[in-house]
């Protein structure tokens, strides 16, 4: 997207103030399933996300990468987040993607009212998206995050803050400072701000930082 590459007609001028917090890959079905991996979706109900959401673009090239065409070789359906868990619940779909924070909502609420499962990515398959897709990581959810799911391997993103490359240096200095100064207000109320933290400002290689932002980052090391 940055370079103006795929489906984006040209390359954007931005450049990024920190890193958020990362989005997590959760490809969902339910306990009674005899759905357990990602090659197990051929020739399913599977809900890919909102028309073109993150979602939508993540799931579609992950199953890409592992060889499954998501136009022939399942039966793919465009659903948000509380229209797939909702599909879910109901047996309209046999599993679903969301690429959220840790904790999301509609996740976390299937969880709470259904047996949910969510299908882990292997080493194998984290390793060859990684490699097609560098600015993915590695993540496990912990046990515990939702209701009855066991620690699960999956893959992750992160959310970054975007401002105009010819936004001035002062200007994005102060900005990145007034939200890391208030950030344990921010973190009151939300959750995964717990991740917005000055070590993790960087996380998404190859997106560079403002000089206004770095400058401040490098003022509190």
């Amino acid at each position: 997207m940055l370079q103006g590459e795929g489906k984006f007609p040209s390359k954007m001028p931005v450049k990024v103030l920190f890193a958020l917090y990362p989005n997590l890959v959760h490809p969902m079905t339910l306990q009674n399933s005899d759905i357990q991996t990602l090659d197990d979706l051929k020739g399913k109900r599977v809900s890919l996300g909102a028309p073109g959401s993150g979602t939508a673009v993540t799931s579609a090239a992950l199953l890409k990468t592992l060889g499954i065409n998501p136009e022939k070789d399942i039966n793919a359906v465009y659903l948000n987040y509380s229209e797939t868990t909702n599909a879910l619940a109901n047996g309209q779909i046999d599993a679903g993607f969301i690429v959220g924070g840790q904790g999301v909502g509609a996740v976390t609420q299937i969880a709470l009212t259904h047996k949910l499962r969510v299908i882990p990515v292997s080493q194998e398959e984290r390793q060859a998206f990684i490699a097609e897709y560098p600015a993915y990581s590695e993540y496990t959810i912990p046990e515990g995050i939702y209701n009855n799911v066991p620690a699960t391997d999956t893959l992750s993103i992160w959310n970054v803050l975007v401002v105009r490359a010819d936004m001035a240096d002062d200007m994005a200095f102060e900005l990145t400072r007034a939200a890391y100064e208030n950030m344990d207000e921010v973190r009151k109320v939300v959750k995964v701000a717990e991740a917005t933290i000055p070590a993790n400002a960087k996380q998404l290689a190859g997106v560079p930082l403002h000089p206004g932002a770095e400058k401040y980052l490098n003022s509190i090391q």
